[in-house]
């Protein structure tokens, strides 16, 4: 079963928490690798409490994905930065498949097929909630919703 996300809409029930041994894909039918102004747009995975486990920022503007974590009740904590776009997401650049696998300490992810990298968890707990966010007055690279699948 998947899930519908718009861009700015709050956070939305996963249908099944993305937990240990589990994964999320999320898909976009467009990727839009370029942008006339300095975008920052986020898909957040959070717990009950609100705790960002992960962030996955893609900034057009400085080329890169962006990694973090941040308790509800505190700030950010150190970015973890992934340069190169078509890198990360190419060859393909016509649309976006962004799989996140809960491996217990850590998450693993993939853009487009192409491995980036694995986050060490900074947060326990398994997420079920996400969200779709940007900077206001700015264009997401990724399609307007996007579907989110738990299995």
């Amino acid at each position: 079963m998947s899930v519908s996300v718009r861009l700015g809409k709050g956070p939305v029930t996963l249908p099944n928490p993305l937990s240990q041994s589990k994964t999320a894909t999320i898909e976009s039918v467009t990727l839009s690798m370029t942008s006339a102004t300095q975008d920052n747009t986020a898909i957040s995975f959070m717990n009950n409490m609100n705790d960002i486990l992960i962030t996955i920022g893609i900034r057009r503007f400085a080329n890169t994905i962006v990694l973090n974590s941040k308790r509800a009740n505190g700030g950010w904590e150190a970015e973890e930065y992934y340069p190169n776009l078509m890198r990360v997401f190419g060859p393909n650049v016509d649309a976006a498949k962004i799989v996140v696998k809960d491996t217990g300490n850590a998450y693993e992810i993939r853009c487009n097929g192409n491995y980036l990298t694995t986050y060490t968890k900074r947060i326990g707990g398994g997420a079920e909630k996400i969200s779709y966010d940007m900077n206001s007055s700015q264009d997401s690279p990724l399609a307007n919703p996007i579907t989110v699948k738990i299995e």
